[in-house]
């Protein structure tokens, strides 16, 4: 396998950002702060975000960046220099599984944006499909598994980075314009205390869970992916730094996501608490401004939202991909096509057999998996002494990270788990 590496910080800082702003920020943040509190849950999400997400998206690329190989053989290589016991290795198996069964659910929530565009194209032309919804809402999650591969298979270059570097800014401005057109809306100022005022008589364990596990989903940490991306960094300059410009744009990308819809849902009494489908309730009616181009501003934003979904779900695919090319020496083509035929039955299971599918699996996925395999992360961090082989020049900060990665970040995971119990 040719030897690929991002072609610079900005492309790297794209990436990390692409992997979690799309539906991770502009879906789901929405529905779980709405959920848990409001401007609680923000407060929380932002302090945990930086206390406990920054440290382990910064070990998880540290680990990539010194293994410079997929998570399986990166994750064997490390225990092996470290003589620690080779059932560390399982973390490589278990970030793996978890990434496939996170992608099967996220190819699903992607086929709905798809099917926004779908349905607003449709109404443009005037053109009845006949098709019912539960069949369109499958055709979109293929064709979002489809557009998944084709950029994963692709060279570093001419995909992952060829599409976040355009579309991830495109992106941004397109939230800034849409919450500019709200900003004298009724509900906007009722939307901005919601978010920003902290009451803490809110504060609870159900706000402290939600908001720590919407800070991996954000993040893409605790699974992997981000210890894959950062094996194709050739420098490790500035790295923390980056990593924390990465996750304030995650942040500000949160706020953004969470003003725009939640002012929606105060100006037409729509309850914040609503669920999944929250944003694509919200969006249109906030896209009636540019009437009698609407249908048009709809497809256009969701266009924009679907290749940010995409930067996120090739996040998941490309390591699966990375391992079978490395590891079992089967080509990223077939190993793709192999995923898309089992996603064709998993997208099957969700949309027909179960209606409430998207709310729960999330919660499982934030609130128990993710923050479990971060726990793995940082325990094995701690037992190969990761940050004393790679330390940084500042030694403040190498404190704080050590300090970090050591005692908070794994008490504050235990102390989460602990409370589902």
């Amino acid at each position: 396998m040719t030897k690929q590496s991002w072609t610079s910080h900005i492309h790297f800082i794209l990436a990390i950002s692409g992997a979690a702003i799309g539906l991770g920020t502009v879906w789901a943040a929405p529905f779980t702060i709405g959920s848990h509190g409001g401007g609680i849950c923000l407060f929380l999400y932002i302090i945990l975000t930086m206390l406990i997400g920054l440290p382990i998206l910064h070990l998880e690329i540290l680990m990539g960046y010194q293994t410079q190989t997929n998570i399986i053989d990166g994750i064997n290589q490390l225990s092996i220099t470290a003589n620690a016991s080779r059932h560390w290795r399982m973390i490589g198996y278990l970030s793996t599984g978890l990434l496939f069964f996170i992608l099967s659910f996220y190819v699903v929530a992607g086929g709905q944006v798809i099917e926004q565009i779908l349905t607003n194209f449709f109404k443009i032309i005037k053109f009845n499909p006949g098709i019912n919804q539960l069949n369109l809402s499958y055709i979109s999650s293929l064709i979002f598994s489809g557009l998944t591969f084709w950029v994963s298979k692709t060279p570093l270059k001419r995909g992952i980075e060829r599409c976040v570097k355009v579309l991830m800014p495109a992106l941004f401005m397109s939230l800034f314009f849409i919450l500019f057109g709200l900003k004298d809306l009724d509900g906007f100022d009722t939307a901005f205390n919601y978010l920003f005022e902290i009451n803490f008589n809110d504060l609870n364990m159900f706000s402290f869970s939600a908001a720590m596990g919407l800070s991996f989903f954000t993040l893409a940490t605790g699974a992997g992916c981000m210890m894959n991306y950062g094996a194709y960094l050739n420098n490790r300059k500035s790295l923390l730094f980056i990593n924390a410009i990465s996750s304030m744009m995650v942040i500000i990308g949160v706020c953004l996501s969470g003003l725009i819809v939640f002012t929606i849902s105060f100006n037409q009494n729509l309850a914040p608490e609503s669920g999944p489908s929250l944003i694509f309730i919200t969006i249109p009616i906030a896209l009636k401004q540019f009437f009698p181009y609407e249908l048009w501003a709809n497809i256009i934003f969701f266009l924009l939202l679907l290749s940010a979904a995409i930067t996120s779900s090739i996040s998941l695919l490309e390591p699966l991909m990375r391992i079978t090319d490395e590891k079992l020496k089967i080509s990223k083509v077939k190993s793709g096509v192999f995923a898309l035929t089992i996603l064709l039955f998993t997208s099957a299971i969700y949309i027909y057999f179960n209606e409430n599918w998207l709310e729960k699996i999330s919660t499982v996925i934030m609130e128990y998996l993710l923050p479990a395999s971060a726990l793995g992360y940082v325990l094995f961090a701690r037992k190969i002494k990761l940050l004393s082989c790679l330390p940084e020049k500042n030694q403040i900060i190498q404190k704080l990270l050590s300090f970090a990665i050591n005692y908070l970040c794994p008490l504050a995971l235990i102390f989460l788990l602990g409370g589902h119990l």
